[in-house]
């Protein structure tokens, strides 16, 4: 109990005290009435000191009215006394809960994103306290509203207090509000830091698949890798809407001016350099799988154009002249469809060897790696 509820307790013991007084008061109307009906008789029979009996008599009651005017305004001041402390008392009360809401309105717990959601939980509960207490304070406030306008001797202190208790009022409801938009972006930038998480990760599962994807030992399964890359390239390049969603929720939270605007700047840069260091590392792997392609198919191209010189020069090394006329024109025709063949064997080295100067001046170290740099460098196979 304060100072407003020892107030209270003082003057509803002066109400105790006057209300014994009041009823000793109205004991006393009876014998007023009697002596008042006495002194008329008297009076009226002419006794001989009627003078004295009438002037006493009318003393009597008109002390009598004087006192029942003082008993009726001393109870209007007390009544008005009561109605006023208990007016301080509810303020007072309202007001030394505020004081506590208000602790709890600045606590800066939001900033621990443990458990964000039971902390919106448990804010919630408390905006809906407000509610309930609005109400209570509309009350007060609708009493001391009458209170004033009935012109009660005490308006000058109750307005003081009514414009203390709404500004502390105000106040709290403003730093409820803050704290529940506070909430509000803990739980936005918990959200922003999970996909943050989330997209760190599969971006690091995603460029482990890129370091590992290999080209083939031979064309054939070189093919096959490129296509495979070419599917998870198609599938990486749908993930940059995510992307450009996880920047878009970055760039409000910044544009809010949340709390943790310099991490979320900080995690939106680490992201973006991630997402462009797979890009690019795709692209050279993607190049790398082009390139190797390139070297297989010519090593095959080279290999199938050897083969047919060899079987051509097998063909011209031959001794064999034949041993009859049959078998001499036989081996004519086959010399001259070998001579014929020469023109267009020709085009081909010619081809090839285009071919293996550009893959030379492009991917030198490539070639080199298959054993081809040199031997072609040389211009062995143009000979």
């Amino acid at each position: 109990t304060g100072p407003g509820a020892a107030l209270e307790e003082d003057i509803e013991d002066v109400m105790s005290r006057f209300q014994d007084f009041q009823k000793s008061v109205a004991a006393q109307r009876e014998l007023l009435k009697l002596v008042t009906e006495q002194a008329d008789h008297l009076v009226g029979a002419g006794h001989a000191r009627a003078s004295d009996i009438a002037s006493l008599r009318d003393g009597l009651v008109q002390r009598r009215a004087v006192l029942e005017d003082k008993v009726v305004r001393r109870q209007a001041q007390l009544e008005r006394r009561l109605q006023l402390n208990h007016l301080l008392r509810d303020a007072a009360e309202l007001q030394g809960w505020m004081t506590l809401a208000q602790q709890v309105a600045r606590d800066p717990s939001f900033r621990d994103l443990t458990n964000i959601k039971g902390k919106i939980t448990k804010h919630q509960a408390f905006e809906a306290e407000l509610v309930a207490r609005q109400s209570q304070l509309d009350a007060i406030k609708g009493r001391a509203d009458a209170m004033v306008a009935d012109r009660h001797p005490a308006s000058m202190e109750i307005q003081q207090r009514m414009r203390s208790l709404l500004s502390q009022w105000s106040a709290l409801r403003l730093e409820a509000d803050d704290k529940g938009k506070k909430l509000a972006e803990a739980a936005r930038f918990v959200a922003f830091t999970r996909s943050f998480e989330e997209a760190q990760a599969w971006m690091a599962e995603r460029l482990a698949t890129v370091q590992a994807t290999e080209p083939g030992p031979a064309l054939e399964q070189t093919v096959l890798v490129q296509k495979r890359f070419e599917v998870f390239c198609i599938d990486l390049a749908a993930e940059e809407a995510r992307i450009a969603a996880l920047n878009s929720h970055a760039n409000r939270l910044v544009e809010d001016n949340h709390f943790e605007r310099a991490t979320i700047k900080t995690q939106q840069r680490e992201i973006n350099m991630k997402w462009a260091e797979l890009q690019q590392a795709m692209e050279r792997r993607k190049k790398r799988l082009a390139e190797v392609h390139e070297q297989q198919r010519f090593v095959l191209e080279l290999r199938e154009l050897t083969e047919r010189i060899q079987e051509k020069q097998a063909a011209v090394a031959s001794e064999d002249l034949g041993h009859d006329l049959r078998s001499v024109e036989a081996l004519q025709r086959r010399h001259e469809a070998l001579v014929r063949d020469f023109p267009g064997l020709e085009e081909s080295v010619a081809t090839v060897t285009k071919e293996a100067r550009r893959l030379l001046r492009a991917q030198r170290g490539s070639l080199d790696d298959l054993g081809l740099g040199g031997s072609m460098s040389g211009g062995s196979f143009g000979r």
